[in-house]
């Protein structure tokens, strides 16, 4: 029987197990998570245990993904469920529409109504949230979050890590460095340096509190 376990429970592990579920090609999801008692059912699926006892459950699941809406979060357990020996398939919701000469990245989550248009690239670990949009030739590097509603033009490249916020767009050709949060609604119309926040329209980086 294929197996396939989603690590985390909360709001965005609920919606990667419903994508699961609407692909249908595995025919049993448990969910692990350390704030649910093992033995309850979230959206009638088995909570099988939790964060610490991935290596136990390797035997039992070949596949898992992590639903973790927090990137650095995400990414660490990535490595810890690699380490284990899972293998991490891209979770692409049968609602969404790929281009055939994308690449989408292990462990990656593609969303209902999201658009991932010619030639672009997903690195390992990104989500692109309900009905966001990925013009032609982009980059979202690994453990990135773009998050619903967000439109990237063409050409634009986003660093590790980063926090697209909801609603935003980025206009084509700009380049947002690792680890920045752009927020929600903003208009990125200028290049953005890493480990930065920006915010408004147009985005300007917000001071860094002294």
């Amino acid at each position: 029987m294929s197996c396939v376990l989603v690590v985390g429970a909360g709001g965005h592990g609920k919606v990667v197990a419903d994508a699961i579920m609407e692909i249908g090609r595995w025919e049993h999801v448990a969910f692990v998570d350390d704030g649910i008692p093992a033995g309850s059912k979230v959206l009638g699926c088995p909570v099988v245990g939790s964060v610490g006892q991935l290596n136990d459950l390797r035997a039992d699941y070949r596949e898992c993904v992590i639903a973790i809406g927090d990137n650095g979060r995400r990414w660490q357990l990535m490595q810890m469920a690699l380490k284990a020996g899972f293998d991490m398939p891209a979770i692409i919701h049968p609602h969404a529409q790929i281009s055939p000469s994308a690449s989408i990245g292990a462990g990656t989550v593609v969303m209902a109504g999201a658009v991932i248009q010619a030639e672009s690239r997903l690195g390992l670990g990104v989500i692109v949230n309900t009905s966001a949009s990925v013009d032609h030739d982009c980059e979202v590097d690994d453990a990135t979050h773009i998050c619903p509603g967000v439109h990237l033009g063409g050409g634009v490249r986003i660093g590790r890590k980063c926090w697209i916020g909801i609603g935003s767009t980025v206009r084509e050709g700009v380049q947002i460095g690792a680890n920045a949060v752009i927020g929600a609604a903003a208009g990125v119309l200028n290049d953005i340096p890493g480990g930065v926040t920006a915010v408004g329209l147009p985005a300007r980086i917000r001071p860094a509190r002294g």
